[in-house]
């Protein structure tokens, strides 16, 4: 396969769908012979292939074969003689195997993730593991460790070429840095840390996964705006317009619409009398309405700069019957707890897991 592609490479005959692309258009530039064109079409029809045609999809052009490759799965093969043409897709296995993935902190978890070839979807794994316990985009520091026991899918054809595919189950997590030592363990069907006690909790730490702190909760901080000291009695969040904004617990929303200097804001209810503040949003969440119950993690609205806002911005508050506290102080319970023999089970997993993320 590998020299395929290089000799379509250095013949020039490769051709990246674009916005627009018809696959008849595409086959008359590159394919003098009109009985050919319309025996590849009607593959194309067959499959529906012409009306599934996504802008990045690849062809590749010789006398004898033309490549036309979706993603790895989707791959088809015409091959062609005289007026003839047939179509073969290649078999692939599918491979797991467990193994330890790890790597260094340089600027983020993204960046170091990505230099080992991983995925983005590694990232957002891990990230989603520990996330009760570290934000990962305002605690992540140069020089901090990673460690992950998992078992990944490989993808092997005929030619015993192996292309790694997806990741099917994470089994333990360790990151090591300048906020502690932090750990992840599946048991059954949640992950807890060392001691036992199940990593999520009734509130996320941050309702983004993408951004800085710009501006801290403080009872007197001077207004970029109004020119005055003030009380900001929340943390603002800097991120990219259109950010999605997270639901940091279960509840119901109590408020969604225009407020004042908030902008477009929602404020969800908790229980045990909590209530969280999303302000200076672009715009809501799917059916996100007064009234609707959403669950941590869901997606309730949009980084915006509505209201007072010098740039986009997420500007987020807690609450706690009715007063303001400082987000970064909640500690809420633990999401499960382990029965004594649970318990038990639990440690010597943990402990035969301990060598391996190392």
């Amino acid at each position: 396969m590998i020299k395929i592609l290089f000799f379509f490479l250095i013949t020039n005959n490769i051709y990246v769908v674009k916005k627009n692309d018809i696959p008849s258009q595409i086959l008359e530039k590159k394919i003098a012979n009109k009985e050919v064109r319309e025996k590849v079409l009607k593959f194309f029809s067959f499959f529906n292939l012409t009306k599934n045609m996504n802008i990045g999809d690849t062809f590749l052009f010789s006398d004898s074969l033309i490549i036309y490759k979706k993603d790895i799965l989707k791959t088809y093969y015409f091959y062609i003689k005289e007026n003839y043409v047939n179509l073969a897709m290649p078999f692939y296995f599918l491979l797991k195997n467990k193994r330890v993935i790890k790597g260094k902190i340089g600027n983020s978890l993204y960046e170091s993730m990505l230099s080992l070839k991983e995925k983005p979807k590694l990232v957002s794994m891990f990230a989603e593991i520990l996330e009760w316990d570290i934000d990962f985009f305002t605690e992540c520091y140069k020089g901090d460790s990673w460690f992950c026991y998992l078992e990944k899918i490989c993808l092997v054809n005929i030619d015993n070429e192996t292309i790694p595919y997806d990741y099917e189950k994470i089994f333990a997590v360790r990151y090591q840095g300048k906020m502690g030592n932090f750990y992840g363990f599946y048991y059954k069907d949640c992950f807890y840390d060392f001691k036992g006690q199940s990593l999520k909790r009734g509130f996320l730490r941050s309702p983004l996964r993408y951004s800085y702190i710009s501006s801290f909760f403080s009872f007197a901080r001077f207004h970029p705006i109004l020119k005055i000291l003030r009380p900001h009695l929340g943390v603002d969040y800097a991120a990219p317009y259109g950010t999605p904004v997270s639901a940091v617990g279960d509840g119901y929303v109590s408020y969604a619409g225009y407020k004042g200097d908030y902008g477009k804001l929602i404020e969800i209810t908790h229980p045990n009398g909590y209530k969280t503040r999303y302000g200076h949003l672009s715009k809501f969440g799917k059916n996100i309405k007064k009234g609707k119950r959403v669950k941590q993690g869901e997606i309730i609205g949009y980084v915006g700069q509505t209201g007072l806002a010098t740039g986009p911005h997420l500007h987020f508050e807690v609450l706690k019957f009715g007063k303001h506290i400082n987000p970064f102080t909640i500690k809420t319970a633990r999401y499960k707890i382990l029965s004594s023999a649970e318990m038990k089970e639990f440690q010597i997993m943990r402990d035969s897991l301990i060598s391996i993320l190392k």
